[in-house]
């Protein structure tokens, strides 16, 4: 982040998120606050109480725009490996559309030796978010989905040979679309009721490609088959609700949308990461699992604070306070040390995450 000065400011000034540059003393003398403390709402309003009315705040010598050109070189290093990965995606999928069947044993191997240690390379949501994939849309999320896959399920507590497979169905959870008429897969414009129902029978499609595979775990193939399912029965392609529905294809449902909200796609641009975690947190009960959805927005919100973006007016901004119960808008710092709250301040819009 480079070093810090400091700023004295008025306390009706200071905003949640700022963090404190110098020891605050109460009125006995006493440190009442200590340097690096972030501010919250309700530590300021306590300010007044105690007496206090100047405070002193960090501020950054170095400029966001510096940090963020540093990230930009080691997203470099990251996608290399990525691409790997992606291109060995391409093969396997072109394979699968060629010959009608799944190569298990070369996908098994991708998700072991280079999925898995992606899955647990620190920065791996940030980089991403900050992917660049306007096309090959399938190849991207099904690798994605992956890795996510494998990180919710690490933070809901999913380990071992559990955990492996469940990064495997997330790789394979959209491999019966190799069956599908790419040409359906790539239309720009809206499907037809016919072309719809075609897309919506790509779980029936992998699971079939599955099914007759050896040593593959059951776990494995219900994540394929049921990850558009819904707890309330609204899914396809058999109408499971609730405890019908293998805890593999609830954990893929979350990522498979949040991946493709925050992807761009032939006929959707890409929504920034908040906008995401706020219509996942509006739509999560009685669609998607409630537990695991509030556990995945958890994290990602908080992973979120101290990230960069670019503002609809130019100016890049470091997020400094997000809200992960509400999950609303976050209040962001811009380059020139301005604080804005984003949830009040509608006129202002995320138009691009730089580093998250």
């Amino acid at each position: 982040m480079g070093e810090y000065t400091t700023k004295q400011y008025n306390v009706k000034d200071i905003v949640p998120g700022m963090t404190i540059g110098k020891p605050v003393v109460g009125v006995n003398g006493r440190v009442i606050l200590g340097e690096g403390i972030i501010l919250s709402e309700r530590i300021i309003d306590q300010l007044a109480n105690w007496g206090i009315h100047t405070i002193d705040i960090q501020e950054l010598n170095q400029t966001v725009t510096a940090h963020v050109k540093e990230l930009e070189c080691y997203a470099k290093k990251t996608q290399n490996n990525y691409e790997k990965s992606l291109e060995s995606l391409k093969t396997y999928f072109e394979q699968t559309r060629r010959y009608k069947k799944i190569s298990v044993a070369s996908m098994r191997e991708l998700s072991s030796k280079s999925i898995e240690q992606m899955v647990n390379t620190p920065g791996i949501i940030s980089f991403l978010l900050m992917l660049e994939r306007k096309d090959d849309y399938t190849f991207h999320h099904s690798l994605n989905v992956a890795i996510l896959s494998g990180v919710l399920g690490k933070w809901l507590g999913v380990g071992g040979q559990d955990l492996k497979d469940l990064i495997f169905a997330g790789l394979l959870h959209d491999t019966g679309k190799t069956m599908v008429d790419i040409d359906i897969l790539n239309k720009p414009t809206k499907l037809s009721k016919k072309e719809f129902e075609i897309v919506r029978y790509h779980p029936i499609l992998g699971y079939e490609l599955l099914r007759e595979t050896q040593d593959l775990p059951e776990a494995v193939r219900l994540g394929v088959l049921q990850h558009h399912e819904r707890m309330d029965g609204s899914g396809y392609p058999l109408s499971l609700s609730g405890g019908q529905i293998h805890y593999f294809a609830k954990i893929i449902a979350i990522v498979d949308i949040y991946d493709a909200m925050t992807s761009d796609r032939v006929y959707q641009t890409k929504l920034d990461p908040f906008s995401v975690i706020e219509t996942l947190a509006s739509e999560m009960f009685g669609k998607i699992d409630a537990e695991f959805c509030t556990i995945f927005l958890q994290n990602i919100s908080n992973y979120l604070t101290g990230k960069f973006m670019r503002l609809s007016d130019g100016r890049i901004a470091e997020v400094v306070y997000y809200d992960n119960v509400a999950y609303r808008r976050p209040i962001v710092r811009t380059d020139d040390n301005e604080f804005i709250d984003l949830n009040k301040n509608k006129a202002l819009e995320i138009s691009e995450v730089i580093d998250v």
